[in-house]
C-alpha cells in the first residue's frame, strides 16, 4: 500500500527502513511508528517480546532483535502445530528455514493442505500472509494459489 511496488520490493524498503534509526520516512513512521514500538518493548537496555522474551540489547539494535526473535517464535509455534496436523499421514515436516515451514508433502495428504495453511497464517499476533509453493525438490518450487 505504501511503495506500489510488489512486496518483495516493499519488504525489502521497509525492512531497511525499521532496522536503520537514521533512515527516515514519514508514511512508513505514520504506519508503524518506530518511537511507539520502542516505547512498547525497550525499557533499561532491554527488548522484551510479546512472547516473553528479555534480550539485552542497545536501542539501535532493540527492533532488529524484536522483529527476528519475535519472528522466531511464531515460526516454531506453527512448525508445532503443523507437525500436530500431520499426525498419522504420510507427510512430514523437512525442515524450518528463515521464514519457512517446508514439508515433505505426499499427494494422499493433499486433502488437508487448505488446514497447513489456515494453520500458518492464523498466529497468535493475528492473520500473516502465507506464500505456498510446491515442487519436486527444494530447489525446483513454484508458487500455487490455495
Amino acid at each position: 500500500e505504501i511503495f506500489g511496488g510488489t512486496r518483495e520490493e516493499a519488504k525489502v524498503q521497509t525492512f531497511s527502513w525499521m532496522y536503520d534509526l537514521k533512515k527516515k520516512n514519514k508514511k512508513l513512521e505514520k504506519r508503524y511508528s518506530r518511537s511507539k514500538i520502542l516505547d512498547s518493548y525497550y525499557r533499561d537496555n532491554h527488548v522484551r517480546t510479546p512472547f516473553g522474551r528479555r534480550i539485552e540489547c542497545d536501542s539501535t539494535r532493540a527492533i532488529n532483535y524484536l522483529i527476528q526473535s519475535t519472528s522466531s517464535d511464531l515460526l516454531i509455534k506453527r512448525a508445532i502445530e503443523v507437525e500436530k496436523k500431520l499426525q498419522n499421514l504420510k507427510s512430514e515436516i523437512a525442515f524450518v528455514m528463515h521464514d519457512c515451514v517446508v514439508l515433505d508433502f505426499s499427494k494422499y495428504d493433499f486433502a488437508i493442505i487448505k488446514e497447513i495453511k489456515s494453520c500458518m497464517e492464523n498466529t497468535e499476533l493475528g492473520k500473516y500472509m502465507v506464500n505456498t509453493k510446491i515442487g519436486v525438490d527444494f530447489a525446483n518450487m513454484k508458487r500455487i494459489v490455495i
